[in-house]
């Protein structure tokens, strides 16, 4: 893996049926990895018919946590960032 403060990462996180994911930097990673605060506004997802935002946060509730919500407040994932609802949490290949 390289420098984390370079390169593009992406979390996968399982929520009944289906699957969300958020793109970010390297140098949001870092800060991610050492337990920094972060919240990062995703691209959303449809619900149905209905399109919904989400907010990612990490690190908020104690070190190594993960929480997601949607804009209407309903949770998609509370738990830790090394949870087995954790399928991918690594660097993103473009090529």
């Amino acid at each position: 893996m390289s420098s984390f403060k370079t390169g593009t990462f992406q979390v996968v996180i399982k929520y009944k049926e289906n699957t969300h994911h958020i793109k970010f930097s390297g140098r949001t990673f870092a800060r991610i990895q050492k337990c920094g605060k972060v919240r990062i506004f995703g691209q959303g997802f449809f619900n149905g018919e209905k399109y919904e935002k989400d907010e990612w946060e990490f690190n908020f509730k104690r070190p190594g946590s993960l929480y997601v919500l949607t804009e209407k407040g309903r949770v998609i994932y509370d738990g830790n960032i090394r949870d087995e609802a954790i399928l991918f949490m690594d660097e993103v290949i473009s090529t």
